[in-house]
């Protein structure tokens, strides 16, 4: 959308098929297969008509809005007084929202590290931000400053929680990391420690994935937001069990999971989601959250660093790959 390029999915993309309705900005079909292709068909046909290049522009400029502090703004969080975060940190120096993520930012590549990374750099602009994360054992650890108001605080685990999770992730096939942080906490002292120092100083408690959940004390008396980047039970059931994974295993992980799962939305204020549809599949697995809210949060696009071609670009790259100009 970005590139002023229309797109094609399908009914059960999520968060991917509600962007292109809500936008206008292509065509969605209801599944893989027939209807799939006569719908790429249909879009063939209108790119060759004379409304295509309008199309285009409408869906770029459509894209516009969908950048991360677009994203974070729409959610509603920049003006909850009961976060404090309705006025810019300059304005005054505010608790910080404590963020507990399953592994760190180095650098922010992936889907779910850039998620982390670019939403919580727009909510800094408002608050000051502090995440803590595990890295490997041997890791320096330490405390740094990603950008203005977002420090991250990485803290190796033990050559024994290595051999856990290594226990883990031999048995399902895949890599377990984030799996054996719910049943590892004996391995996790200096993790936990850490966590429960920075809580005091903190307004709100934000979950990024719910794997981290049993390392908060019992009594935390602050908000709990959990970041719902994915439905974790439906992922990880279909991962192991496309990998081969030890069924016994799987069983055990998928309970893990479940509770871990159920206690971030069901005692959280407010869940976040990538989609209305892992919303509603949330909902339906575990109940709403404690305040019945599910806030739509869709991944966006680091506008700065992708602009897309301009129409002389485009007719270069054209002439380049061999293709027709119209």
């Amino acid at each position: 959308m970005r590139a002023g390029t229309p797109v094609i999915s399908t009914a059960d993309s999520g968060g991917v098929a509600e962007v292109i309705n809500q936008y206008k900005a292509g065509w969605v079909a209801p599944d893989i297969g027939t209807s799939l292709t006569q719908t790429m068909a249909k879009a063939l046909a209108f790119f060759r008509g004379d409304d295509y290049p309008a199309f285009c522009e409408k869906v770029r400029q459509a894209s516009l809005s969908i950048n991360w502090s677009g994203v974070f703004t729409a959610t509603g969080l920049d003006s909850d007084l009961t976060l404090n975060v309705s006025a810019p940190c300059s304005a005054k120096r505010k608790p910080p929202l404590l963020v507990l993520a399953p592994f760190a930012l180095r650098p922010p590549l992936n889907g779910g590290a850039s998620r982390i990374f670019f939403f919580l750099r727009a909510w800094a602009h408002f608050q000051p931000v502090h995440l803590i994360a595990p890295v490997n054992a041997g890791a320096s650890g330490g405390t740094r400053l990603l950008c203005s108001d977002f420090v991250v605080e990485e803290v190796p685990v033990s050559d024994d929680f290595e051999a856990h999770c290594q226990r883990w992730s031999e048995s399902l096939r895949v890599s377990a990391h984030d799996l054996a942080l719910l049943d590892g906490a004996e391995f996790l002292t200096p993790l936990r420690a850490q966590i429960e120092k920075r809580l005091p100083e903190a307004e709100a408690v934000f979950l990024s994935h719910p794997y981290m959940i049993n390392l908060l004390p019992d009594d935390v008396s602050i908000p709990l937001l959990y970041d719902a980047q994915n439905v974790e039970f439906d992922l990880k059931k279909g991962m192991w069990t496309a990998a081969g994974g030890d069924p016994a295993s799987i069983q055990v992980g998928l309970e893990l999971v479940d509770k871990a799962e159920r206690q971030a939305v069901r005692q959280s204020e407010s869940v976040l989601t990538v989609s209305r549809q892992d919303a509603r599949r949330l909902a339906e697995l575990y109940g709403r959250p404690a305040s019945g809210e599910f806030i739509d949060a869709p991944n966006g696009v680091e506008s700065a660093r992708f602009s897309g071609p301009n129409e002389q670009r485009r007719v270069m790259l054209k002439k380049r790959l061999g293709i027709s100009p119209d």
